[in-house]
């Protein structure tokens, strides 16, 4: 009996079988990825804005970082408020209401608040970065003052969270900073649920240094909940992201300005290297709307901090328009019903800027 011929069929039939799983491997991730690049814009639209001081002598916003409109509220979150890091205010006559989320080191204070999201007048929502800790608060409206109401405690598996969005009143997205995925979908007990999708770059780079890579491709999100349709926007380079969280689909956009650049130290940080990208983002019923950057760290030294450009795409991640702006700014607020856009600017007395949002 030839032994030797067995064996080599058994390794043929591997080897076939190998090369049908690797096939069928890649025609499932060209199924569920996909990446489109771009460079310009089909169209180009100048914005002036209207500036609108808000401090005061009780309340001086030292850094104003996002700006949500609800009901008849404005809601502006400071990163370096110096006694509160969020603030209530009158959307018409943009009279300070009050402020909450206190900074401090107790424990019903906040450590460094990064984000914060509005479900209802009931449920807002502030992210404490460094004690992974997300409060929700509720508006006494009779009172102008805001209580907290209920803590949420996120396990030591949750790396760094910066950035978060509720996908459903059970689960919390939160981008992740470890490098072992692209986001992490969280429960209401704090703990990791399942891991979504991974960077979309060079996997051997990403595999070397995988924390360096998650640094650089620190991203903001937002969710469109009746397509259950994600949105992600990098700090670096220029990248938009849509994940499909029903057929886990990826969709990636690269525009001219291509992935995030950066070198690592010998400790393993990712030093950015390219050019400064998104900082917020914001998910209508039929667009997406970035706040972009575009300034090379090597060349421009000295600039004023925030973006002067207004990307526009569509739900599938295509270009559809670039608003050239008269401010630089860095959060937003889309209010396509009354066709305004709520913006802050960290570098003058003039904080909160209003533009008019035309017709696409």
């Amino acid at each position: 009996m030839n032994l030797n011929k067995g064996k080599g069929r058994t390794v043929i039939v591997a080897l076939v079988l190998t090369a049908a799983f690797v096939a069928i491997m890649a025609s499932q991730r060209q199924r569920f990825f996909q990446q489109t690049n771009y460079t310009t814009f089909p169209k180009e639209v100048s914005l002036k804005g209207e500036a609108f001081v808000l401090g005061n002598e009780d309340v001086l916003l030292r850094y104003p970082r996002h700006v949500r409109r609800y009901d008849k509220y404005l809601f502006i979150h400071d990163l370096h408020g110096k006694e509160h890091f969020m603030h209530l205010y009158d959307a018409s006559t943009l009279q300070h209401l009050t402020s909450f989320a206190e900074r401090g080191e107790g424990p019903e204070e906040l450590l460094l608040c990064t984000a914060f999201r509005i479900a209802s007048l009931d449920s807002i929502w502030v992210l404490d970065s460094n004690k992974r800790q997300l409060t929700r608060w509720s508006l006494q409206a009779e009172k102008d003052s805001m209580l907290c109401v209920e803590k949420i405690h996120f396990s030591s598996s949750v790396v760094s969270p910066l950035d978060f969005i509720w996908k459903d009143k059970n689960s919390i997205l939160i981008p992740d900073y470890s490098g072992e995925c692209r986001f992490m979908e969280v429960n209401r007990q704090g703990n990791v649920a399942r891991q979504i999708s991974a960077i979309p770059s060079n996997r051997r780079l990403v595999d070397e240094m995988r924390g360096a890579a998650a640094q650089a491709w620190r991203s903001f999100v937002d969710l469109h909940p009746k397509r259950n349709l994600l949105v992600s926007v990098t700090q670096l380079g220029d990248v938009v992201e849509l994940f499909n969280l029903e057929t886990n689909e990826h969709h990636v956009s690269i525009g001219a300005e291509g992935e995030p650049a950066y070198r690592t130290t010998s400790q393993g940080y990712a030093i950015p290297s390219g050019f400064m990208g998104y900082t917020d983002v914001q998910m209508t019923e039929n667009y997406i709307y970035t706040v972009f950057h575009g300034r090379n760290f090597k060349d421009d030294q000295q600039f004023e901090d925030g973006g002067r450009f207004l990307h526009v795409f569509d739900l599938k991640g295509n270009p559809v328009c670039r608003y050239v702006l008269d401010h630089a700014i860095y959060g937003i607020h889309v209010d396509e019903e009354r066709r305004v856009i709520w913006a802050t600017d960290v570098n003058t007395d003039g904080q909160i800027i209003k533009f008019h949002l035309p017709e696409l």
